[in-house]
């Protein structure tokens, strides 16, 4: 392949992704049917972008485990694969993998299997290998309403989903966040919600919730959620906890030197506008000028060196606009820092309930961040407090061993135990 011609072709495929996202929904569901076309000008474009790239052996089920589950495509933040890994490592009878697609420019984390986003979207050979291999397992659970053969979303996911339930196999949803977050009733609903602002992305964000709602309520199996702030959109959703590798991260904070001076607070803004990032660099600038802390803004750090850049900070200041934590807030609590965050009551609520645990994120919003900061600086027996709890709480709810008892209805078992009925 003409290196400038296939350039072009890719360059071409990672526009499609992006302009979909803004087009009004019967435009959107056009653009579904291009990327997702098995024929004409869409279907060259994308030939031509996979061309020359190696194709990846697709995942396939150990021989002997009972049950097989296949996680994917989207694998965010690694949770795909720290599901899939914990489930392997708790039940001897399960084998269970993570997809992921490779997407220009993001963050690559760990996972069973990579797949760069020109082969998923375009190569009709990957397509036909990795269709025949996801039949193997005898459990899909589809993330964010995505397609895993790369044919797009909405109506392509729902006849997916139909092939592989003919097949006899159990499929599950998976929800994320903002993928079937409603923006107009968060907005209704929390004080700070960011979609009050009325703005182009949250139309465009309403709009592909607005379709993945539809495959929700046209879905009867087993929704799962990865946090507990979803039960808003999803009531009837199941609570898969987040996982982070608790060890890496407590060794990253066991080598990390504690320097005197001003408290070293970190804010890392995967988002800015949902983090709230214009609060908090307010809130910095301030403290910073009143000589308490001094401030980083962390964007673009690949997966790797996270560790030692969240142990080498003293507060990890988290969202301060959505009402939940994540993966970041749970990486920052397991590496020892205190993590600032806001974080509803009925989050609190219902950690307390279903782990018997209080969430030891330090509540602020974006009217009291400088003070509740201003607070932790002349508390160090306060941030001591803080950081032990975050730790312990990450070890005992966000490790992955309440995986499989999440899961155990999905996979048709109690776990570590006998079947379910």
């Amino acid at each position: 392949m003409n290196i400038g011609t296939g350039y072009f072709a890719m360059a071409l495929m990672r526009y499609a992704v992006e302009f979909r996202k803004r087009l009004p929904a019967p435009l959107r569901r056009w653009a579904d049917s291009m990327l997702a076309a098995q024929h004409g000008p869409a279907l060259w474009a994308k030939n031509l972008a996979a061309r020359g790239i190696a194709i990846p052996e697709p995942l396939t089920p150990r021989s002997d485990a009972e049950q097989s589950v296949l996680f994917g495509p989207l694998n965010y933040a690694g949770q795909g694969y720290r599901w899939a890994l914990s489930l392997r490592q708790s039940e001897s009878r399960v084998d269970a993998r993570a997809l992921a697609v490779e997407f220009p420019g993001g963050f690559q984390f760990e996972a069973d299997l990579v797949v760069p986003i020109a082969v998923y979207l375009g190569s009709t050979q990957w397509r036909r290998e990795v269709q025949e291999a996801n039949e193997r397992f005898s459990h899909i659970v589809i993330e964010s309403f995505a397609s895993l053969l790369g044919l797009g979303t909405g109506s392509v996911v729902e006849r997916e989903i139909e092939r592989y339930r003919t097949r006899g196999q159990r499929v599950a949803l998976l929800c994320h966040g903002s993928d079937i977050r409603d923006p107009g009733a968060h907005a209704r609903r929390e004080r700070y919600s960011p979609y009050a602002v009325n703005s182009q992305d949250w139309k465009a964000l309403q709009r592909a919730v607005d379709v993945n709602r539809r495959v929700l309520d046209s879905f009867d199996g087993p929704v799962f959620i990865s946090t507990l702030d979803l039960l808003d959109d999803v009531p009837y959703g199941v609570w898969l906890p987040v996982v982070v590798d608790v060890d890496l991260w407590s060794s990253a904070a066991h080598a990390s030197s504690g320097d005197e001076g001003p408290l070293r607070v970190l804010h890392i803004p995967s988002s800015g506008p949902i983090k709230g990032t214009s609060f908090v660099d307010a809130a910095a600038s301030e403290l910073e000028t009143r000589g308490l802390i001094t401030y980083e803004r962390l964007t673009g750090v690949p997966a790797a060196e996270m560790p030692g850049r969240i142990a080498a900070a003293d507060i990890v200041i988290d969202q301060l606009l959505l009402g939940s934590y994540g993966v970041a807030a749970c990486e920052a609590m397991a590496a020892e820092r205190v993590v600032v965050g806001n974080v509803s009551r009925q989050v609190r609520a219902q950690i307390r309930e279903r782990t018997g645990w209080e969430l030891p994120i330090v509540q602020a919003d974006p009217d009291d961040l400088t003070t509740v900061i201003a607070r932790l600086a002349a508390d160090p027996a306060a941030r001591a407090d803080a950081a032990r709890a975050g730790a312990a709480f990450v070890r005992a709810v966000h490790d992955g061993s309440r995986t499989p008892h999440a899961m155990s209805a999905f996979l048709g078992y109690a776990a570590g135990g006998s079947d379910v009925d």
